[in-house]
């Protein structure tokens, strides 16, 4: 950790309603100061600066606001000490000037957007950091350094001591908004375009200094940008990230750390209805695309070392359009045109949070509790189970896990079961290992609220380790070598996965960096590949890959990303990513990246099939040669700090040629007998996904929104891949468009 190069000096003053701090940044050489425009949260590459408050003085959760040489304002809260959370977007200024000597900053944070505790006769005290950063050298200077290899970021901060004690604020925040759109869908017939206008109201109030009820009526739950498409041929579930505002604040409380098996997934609430499904003598006409979120509240807080939490949210019964074939007892069959049928239930989705910290705040046990409540007990489902966070010996070691319990809807039957998952760390300045455990039983379902990104029925042990260089030496500035084990397997003890890799990272002196790696998966069996059917054998898998990245620090950046995977069987798969991004003014972000993947799978399932009529239900798979490729633009252009114009759009194609149709010969084979089916399972889906969003934030908290989001599919020429064509086919193809015009009103009685 060696001195800073520049110097930096900090004033921190505050009155009954505001905390001000004032950063001055000089340069030796000022035309060094690199200026640039962006939107909120999205800070482009600049010279920056990062205020860091404690204000529970917990040394475990904090806020850290962001400005930059040109104003561009930026904010998010840690929690666990070390851990980032995006969904703070609190309401405070900011403004700054390039000046003689280098440039400046005035911060202004009123304490209604803080949480913290008033203690009566205590003067009040603190933790706080300044984090300044310079885009040309790319060097990163703290009032409280950290060495490479400490761990810990929040405990860390230093002390900022009021004179006096500080006066509770009132958090009383309304946000009334009102949104007119027109949708135009030119993929149906009648009714192709729609008018709606509507309101609504967001509001936040303070329960004292430290908890926060937050409540919505007629909430606008709309998403700015749609979802990409994917090809997904696998049998589990694509997660796509949340996005909508409400959500997404303080969502930390209620996710916890765990990818794998998050207890909550907000997207399920106000997710495409169909709950109940439908009978077979009925043929769905049309039902809505959204379940109607008819209001939501949440109360979340921490106090005297404990955080707590509670979310529940009402959606709305929905029904579907369907037309119902009806047969007489003389057999005449006739059939009931735009028949309405219940297709949602309505439902009431909660969940509830606690957390205590422990060993001076080091460490935190919690519990987490989920219901979903649809007014029928077969249809019920609830979730819930203990956590715990460890650490010790400065944050080093680090023990964590997590127990679920379910008790939900599966296979027509109601079913208990229970999951873990159990995680070992430890980080030193050249070493850092880990060991992994979980385990979810067969009946494990958490996907009424949650979400499970790997399967039931599973245990995995992994494990790896890494050895780290992060000083400069003569050639690299940074070097990571890293090995890494993987094994699964299901409740008959049937192996699932034996995956070994090796990885080494190089950055060199010039910030450029490289990572190659290399990895083998063992002969093992897939048991739900066959969808219901018998388990079926998978060769043994060879994977290596290679990725690089030029300077981050440069108005310009290029990166690429390549792999190849080859299986005994002659199964392989190639795929490569290049993206470039660009800054070519103070005012303009640009960036363009491409992904192309070739593959040709052996044995790509199709379907189950009785195809010899002796009742039994034949695997049929088939050799599927298939392209995806996708091209992903975005471009921001800012006016002002607080407004700015944003493009994306995303053209995509996924063509698989299906050949030598054949079905599974044995259970726990890869032997295939050859047959004929009638359909052709061949597919050509081609899509364009296009958003442009003005926001204009012209007062502080309050916005405008005007977006345009567009999304068409086509489906014509299956199996067939001409990639331009391809992709331009989305261009022209039948779809939706939207226009939403949004203006919204921050203000505190």
């Amino acid at each position: 950790m060696a001195r800073a190069t520049e110097r930096t000096t900090v004033q921190v003053a505050y009155d009954d309603r505001y905390v001000y701090i004032a950063v001055h940044c000089l340069f030796k050489n000022p035309s060094d100061v690199v200026t640039g425009l962006g939107r909120r949260d999205n800070i482009p590459r600049s010279d920056q600066l990062e205020i860091n408050f404690d204000p529970r003085h917990d040394h475990q959760t904090g806020y850290t606001f962001e400005v930059n040489a040109s104003g561009v304002q930026g904010d998010f809260t840690f929690f666990d000490d070390d851990r980032r959370s995006a969904d703070y977007d609190g309401v405070w200024d900011a403004g700054a000037q390039v000046v003689a000597d280098g440039w400046s900053a005035e911060l202004r944070v009123p304490f209604s957007q803080l949480r913290f505790d008033v203690h009566p006769g205590e003067v009040a005290v603190w933790g706080f950091n300044v984090e300044r950063r310079d885009a040309k050298t790319g060097e990163v200077s703290r009032w409280v350094g950290t060495p490479r290899g400490v761990q810990g970021i929040v405990s860390r901060f230093g002390h900022l001591v009021f004179s006096d004690r500080l006066t509770p604020p009132r958090r009383i925040e309304l946000v009334p908004f009102t949104l007119a759109s027109t949708t135009h869908n030119s993929a149906v017939t009648t009714e192709r375009s729609k008018t709606s206008f509507n309101g609504g109201l967001d509001m936040r109030v303070g329960l004292g200094t430290s908890t926060t009820l937050s409540a919505t009526i007629n909430p606008d739950f709309g998403q700015v940008e749609a979802d990409p498409a994917v090809l997904n041929l696998s049998v589990f579930e694509t997660f796509f990230p949340e996005k909508r505002p409400f959500f997404l604040e303080d969502s930390r409380v209620f996710v916890l750390p765990y990818g794998q098996v998050p207890d909550f997934y907000s997207r399920r609430i106000g997710q495409t209805p169909g709950r109940i499904a439908l009978q077979s003598n009925e043929t769905l006409v049309h039902k809505p695309d959204q379940t109607t979120i008819l209001g939501a509240a949440k109360l979340t807080g921490k106090k005297s070392g404990w955080t707590y939490g509670g979310l529940a949210a009402l959606t709305a019964r929905e029904f579907a359009v369907v037309d119902t074939q009806l047969t007489t007892a003389d057999g005449t069959t006739t059939t009931m045109r735009n028949d309405r049928r219940l297709v949602e239930p309505a439902t009431m989705y909660s969940v509830g949070r606690v957390q205590r910290d422990i060993f001076a705040s080091s460490s935190n046990v919690g519990l987490v509790a989920t219901g979903v409540v649809r007014g029928d007990k077969q249809l019920d489902a609830f979730t819930g189970g203990p956590d715990y966070n460890l650490r010790w010996n400065k944050n080093r070691f680090n023990v964590n896990g997590h127990v679920i319990a379910t008790h939900a809807p599966i296979d027509g039957r109601v079913a208990d079961a229970y999951g873990h998952v159990q995680n070992f760390n430890f980080s030193a300045k050249r070493m850092n290992a880990f060991a992994h455990f979980d385990h979810f039983d067969k009946n494990f379902r958490n996907s009424d609220i949650g979400f499970l990104g790997s399967r039931p029925d599973k245990n995995a042990l992994n494990g790896g380790a890494t050895y780290l260089r992060p000083d400069p030496g003569k050639y690299f500035r940074q070097v990571n070598i890293a090995g890494y084990y993987d094994r699964q397997w299901n409740g008959d003890r049937l192996l699932l996965n034996r995956y070994v890799e090796a990885e080494a990272f190089a950055r060199f002196l010039n910030y450029w960096w490289v990572d190659v790696g290399a990895g083998r998966n063992g002969r093992r069996f897939d048991d739900l590949d066959t969808r219901g059917g018998p388990p079926i054998v998978k060769p043994a898998a060879t994977v290596l890959y290679f990725n690089m990245s030029t300077d981050t620090r440069k108005g310009w950046n290029l990166f690429l990303h390549v792999d190849s995977t080859r299986n005994q069987a002659g199964e392989w798969q190639k795929n490569i990513g290049p993206s470039l991004r660009l800054q070519p003014s103070d005012r303009l972000q640009a960036s363009i990246g491409a992904n192309y993947t070739y593959a040709q799978d052996v044995a790509q399932w199709i379907k189950n099939d009785d195809l010899d009529g002796d009742g039994v239900k034949e695997n049929i798979y088939g050799r599927l040669q298939r392209n995806v490729a996708n091209i992903t633009g975005r471009a921001t252009y800012a006016f002002s700090p607080d407004m700015t114009l944003e493009v994306y759009l995303r053209p995509f194609v996924a063509v698989g040629d299906y050949t030598d149709i054949r079905k599974l010969a044995r259970a726990k084979s890869f032997d295939f007998d050859p047959v004929t089916i009638s359909d052709n399972p061949d597919f050509n889906n081609k899509s364009l996904r296009g958003t442009i969003v003005m926001r204009w934030e012209y007062l502080r908290g309050s916005t405008l929104f005007l977006v345009w989001n567009m999304a068409t599919s086509d489906k014509s020429r299956p199996g067939v891949f001409s990639p331009w064509r391809d992709l331009g086919g989305g261009f022209a193809a039948q779809g939706t468009n939207v226009f939403v015009a949004k203006l919204s009103y921050w203000f505190t009685p």
